[in-house]
């Protein structure tokens, strides 16, 4: 089966949302760091970065005017060779502890083949998602949260 770079960030980025780590779980814990580079035919094709526990410093700009504190950041991108055919890179962050609206926030800013994207999507615990931004070069529609993606 063939997936693309960008289809595993999102699908990774949508794991990391819908596990909705508790609030206190990663404050307890040290920052943490992981790279993963993946090949093909020994060429590096694409790259991703894992980050959590992130001091402010860190924190990306639209996560700091969102009110919250970021816990989780990943950033990826294709690489070699692959780049020729799939030009992505893309940085998302969890951010949660939101001070304007209580529950956790996904942030992604990125560019596919050059054209930028965007996405907020606010998770609460008393409603649907609700996508605040979504500017994606390939979909001609939004996303559209639906009933079963609350609360779990």
């Amino acid at each position: 089966m063939r997936v693309s770079v960008k289809a595993l960030l999102l699908r990774v980025g949508l794991v990391v949302l819908l596990s909705q780590v508790s609030k206190n779980s990663l404050a307890a814990q040290v920052s943490i760091e992981q790279e993963v580079k993946f090949k093909w035919q020994g060429f590096t094709v694409a790259s991703m970065r894992f980050n959590g526990n992130l001091p402010s410093s860190q924190v990306d700009e639209g996560a700091i005017h969102s009110g919250g504190q970021a816990t989780i950041k990943i950033s990826g991108e294709t690489k070699g060779p692959m780049r020729w055919i799939e030009d992505y890179q893309a940085t998302i962050f969890y951010v949660e502890n939101r001070e304007q609206e209580p529950g956790s926030v996904f942030l992604l800013s990125g560019q596919d083949n050059g054209v930028p994207e965007r996405r907020e999507v606010i998770f609460t615990d008393v409603d649907v998602p609700f996508v605040k931004v979504f500017e994606d070069s390939t979909a001609a529609e939004p996303l559209q949260p639906i009933e079963q993606w609350r609360g779990n």
